[in-house]
């Protein structure tokens, strides 16, 4: 607030000196005006003198009697007339003789009077010097005469005058803006500092746990009207100071409550998954237990030899490994998801899960996997991966199985290939293709809806490619949907290659 002091007083003294400067210029303008005019009359009651004696006969032989420069106008330097018969009379002692006679003569021949500065390289004279002239007429009973009167006049004494009351005028000048800028300061700093002085004190006393600023009391003037508003702002601050954190906090529980909700939806689906995996690889594990049975059945007779029973021992081995493979694949959907992020090999989850569903064999699907990214390796949760791909194919399989030609083979075909994402950067895009009905138009912007299904009531939950979008997000990915009714449906997602992967886009197509 020093500063600000100092300022106002530097800059108001500035802007009143200068605008005194200016009526002080505008002063002496008129001043200097009116002094010359004062001259100037002055010189012409001396002119009409000096014309009422040049025929009167009172100068007689040319010797300047009458002439003579008078003592109470300082400012004449020299005289001189112009007779009838051209004779001229100067002054004694006169320096200008020369340019007062051309002068004279001039103004004789022409009959019109004028006035010029005439240049002096006299230090004596600083203001320069003035030659007045003037034509003068008489009548005799003959003819009439012609003749002039002129002077020098030194300008020296005026700007004398001028310059002393320039001084006088200028002291007097800085002497009122000192006292109208101590009295001006005085009263900004008591209308317009003071009050902003209080504003910041009370800006700086105030603190998140003051409820209200303390008013100064004071409510006449325009700082009064906007300390009142800042009280009223600072009280609506506060108010909305609290709503935002009742706000926060509600966003923090409904954040909790969502994320919670999430992972229950998250496990009811990879739940309902499991169901309908486990329904299917339980038909699946019934056929080579059959078979089993059979060799067990055919290895109890005594009459085999030592080679069929080592066949009949190598094929229920190997119903036996395919009966662990389907339930060690079972498990490790099933396991419970501990979301830890690893960098996986993405095409070589995708040939586990396909060649899972493959086993299964449900419905006579073909299932083909083409794996042509050469560079697959993503940073995810393994379990996570999984179940999108899981409910992907679960998916596609309801779309075979409920289509008209359910009877015809159907076909999945999964691709993975690197492809550039919109940045710029190289993913890992894996497709899942099926030759089923396909979806609707109006369908599609809906596929990701959470709840959605066009699957009969009880066959679905409508949370599958919900949840599945979810988690590819998390992963950092995108998912999306391509579909024609009548020429299938593709469903596919995009992860960003992981840090540790070589780098190497040449073979990677636009996304």
């Amino acid at each position: 607030m020093r500063s600000l002091k100092i300022q106002t007083a530097l800059t108001f003294f500035v802007l009143l000196i200068v605008g005194m400067l200016l009526v002080e210029l505008v002063a002496m303008q008129l001043w200097r005006r009116d002094a010359l005019r004062g001259d100037r009359e002055q010189a012409e009651l001396l002119l009409d003198a000096m014309s009422a004696g040049v025929f009167s006969g009172a100068e007689k032989g040319g010797g300047g009697v009458g002439l003579e420069l008078p003592a109470s106008d300082g400012a004449a330097l020299c005289l001189g007339t112009l007779d009838a018969e051209g004779r001229v009379v100067v002054s004694p002692q006169c320096g200008f003789a020369q340019p007062l006679e051309e002068g004279l003569r001039l103004a004789a021949a022409s009959g019109e009077s004028y006035r010029r500065l005439v240049s002096s390289k006299d230090r004596e004279q600083p203001g320069g010097i003035m030659l007045m002239v003037r034509p003068i007429k008489a009548k005799t009973d003959a003819e009439t005469s012609s003749g002039a009167v002129g002077m020098i006049r030194s300008m020296a004494p005026i700007e004398a005058r001028l310059r002393d009351g320039g001084i006088t005028i200028l002291g007097y000048v800085l002497v009122n803006g000192v006292l109208l800028a101590a009295l001006g300061l005085f009263r900004i700093i008591k209308l317009v500092v003071r009050p902003l002085e209080n504003l910041a004190e009370q800006a700086d006393l105030y603190s998140a746990q003051h409820e209200f600023l303390p008013s100064s009391g004071r409510r006449r003037n325009e700082f009064g009207r906007l300390e009142s508003s800042l009280h009223r702002m600072v009280a609506k601050l506060e108010q909305d100071r609290e709503d935002l954190r009742t706000t926060v906090h509600s966003l923090e529980q409904a954040n909790t409550q969502l994320e919670k909700t999430r992972q229950e939806m998250v496990r009811a689906e990879k739940q309902a998954s499991t169901g309908r995996l486990a329904a299917g690889l339980a038909h699946e594990i019934g056929n080579p237990l059959g078979v089993m049975q059979g060799y067990l059945e055919l290895l109890r007779q005594e009459t085999l030899d030592p080679g069929e029973r080592k066949d009949f021992l190598d094929r229920t081995e190997q119903e036996l490994g395919r009966v662990n493979r389907l339930i060690r694949q079972l498990l490790d959907f099933a396991r419970p998801t501990l979301g830890n992020r690893v960098p996986v090999h993405g095409q070589q989850l995708v040939q586990q899960t396909v060649e899972m569903f493959r086993e299964r064999g449900k419905g006579g699907i073909i299932y083909n996997a083409t794996l042509a990214a050469e560079q697959d390796l993503v940073e995810v949760d393994p379990d996570g991966l999984r179940q999108v791909l899981v409910n992907c194919l679960l998916n596609a399989e309801d779309a075979l199985l409920a289509g008209p030609d359910a009877e015809n083979s159907g076909r999945i075909e999964v691709f993975c290939e690197n492809r550039l994402a919109k940045n710029g950067t190289s993913v890992l895009r894996v497709t899942v293709r099926d030759n089923g009905a396909g979806i609707e138009s109006e369908h599609l912007a809906e596929v990701f809806e959470p709840f959605f299904t066009t699957k009969e009531v009880g066959k679905g939950t409508g949370l599958g490619l919900s949840v599945s979008a979810g988690i590819i997000a998390g992963f950092g990915g995108e998912m999306g949907v391509v579909s024609q009714p009548g020429q299938g449906t593709e469903i596919w997602f995009s992860l960003p290659l992981s840090a540790q992967a070589p780098v190497g886009n040449e073979n990677c197509v636009q996304q």
